[in-house]
């Protein structure tokens, strides 16, 4: 009679084993996944569709998997045909919240809204200047001293400031003036000051404490890194088409200028295409607060996403034009 029982009892005991597999297995949140989600938490059952049926091809529409509560299983639900910026929207996917906004459609493909009368014009791509010119979101102020804008921080020792305050004071600009950045040399007083205005940039060398000409040959042009470019007829144009101008060069018949070799630096609406193809638009919305730092040659641009003790950025790389996310955290997170 014992073994008659034990006999039974291992009987029920490998049935519902075999009901446990054909039904369902643990899904990552800890409910039961069974053959169509059904009984994963309500939140999770679209990411569970989704995620079960991501290789089942579907080229009769655009759509998405959802789960079908009245069904009780996945469908695949068409989201009709996308042809613009509010189709991509109503169909649910990501938008940036820029100006004018974008929209990530199926297959990577980006769609932009149209904005015919906009009521407020858009906040100029780096943010707000103040009074001075001064680009504050990048960290920059007024230094009365100077005369120009500064990063506090980087123009502390009274040589650097001497030397930032012969530059900007040979140059002659007025307010809006920034200084990029100063670089000693290997002897006393000299330096490397970089200073701009605007879309101007000029580097002012340094050499015991006196401005020294620009002037360079095609040989030191070459050594340098740069190539040497015609100015002929280039009057009130930018003979190096946006790269680095390393001074005159002598030596020459015609007038030629020494422009640097190296890569352009990429513009902010170039840094903001970067970005929306990359992993920072899963994160968090890409925002129209954004500096480039001219030593690394990276594009900040600031990401509306929340972690608690982190302000997040997508960091743009101009030299492999790829980007990534720095959430820039203070150590401080709960």
């Amino acid at each position: 009679m014992a073994d008659r029982s034990l006999l039974i009892l291992a009987g029920l005991i490998a049935v519902m084993s075999l009901l446990v597999l054909l039904t369902g297995s643990k899904s990552h949140d800890g409910g039961m996944v069974g053959g169509d989600c059904g009984t994963v938490s309500p939140e999770g059952r679209d990411e569970c569709c989704g995620r079960k049926n991501a290789d089942t091809p579907h080229d009769t529409c655009v759509g998405s998997w959802r789960y079908d509560g009245k069904e009780g299983k996945c469908e695949y639900v068409c989201h009709g045909s996308i042809t613009n910026f509010q189709e991509c929207a109503d169909a649910g996917y990501p938008v940036m919240e820029s100006y004018p906004r974008r929209c990530r459609g199926p297959e990577g493909k980006s769609y932009t809204e149209v904005i015919d009368e906009p009521l407020d014009p858009p906040k100029p791509i780096g943010g707000d200047r103040d009074e001075h010119g001064c680009l504050t979101p990048a960290g920059y102020s007024w230094d009365g001293e100077i005369g120009a804008c500064t990063r506090s921080w980087e123009i502390k020792d009274e040589n650097v400031r001497r030397a930032a305050t012969t530059a900007v004071d040979h140059v002659g600009w007025d307010d809006g003036v920034t200084v990029v950045g100063v670089e000693a040399g290997g002897c006393p007083g000299c330096y490397y000051v970089t200073v701009e205005k605007g879309s101007d940039r000029v580097e002012v060398e340094l050499n015991n404490w006196t401005v020294r000409d620009r002037s360079i040959t095609p040989e030191e042009c070459r050594l340098k890194g740069g190539e040497t470019v015609s100015t002929v007829g280039e009057s009130g144009e930018d003979p190096c088409n946006g790269r680095y101008n390393m001074g005159e060069v002598t030596g020459l018949i015609s007038p030629h200028v020494c422009c640097d070799a190296g890569p352009r630096p990429i513009s902010s609406e170039e840094a903001v295409d970067v970005a929306w193809e990359s992993e920072c638009v899963e994160v968090g919305a890409l925002t129209d607060r954004m500096y480039r730092n001219e030593d690394t040659r990276t594009w900040w641009i600031d990401l509306d996403a929340e972690k608690a003790g982190c302000s997040p950025a997508c960091v743009v790389y101009e030299d492999t034009m790829t980007a990534e996310v720095n959430w820039r955290c203070t150590g401080l997170v709960a």
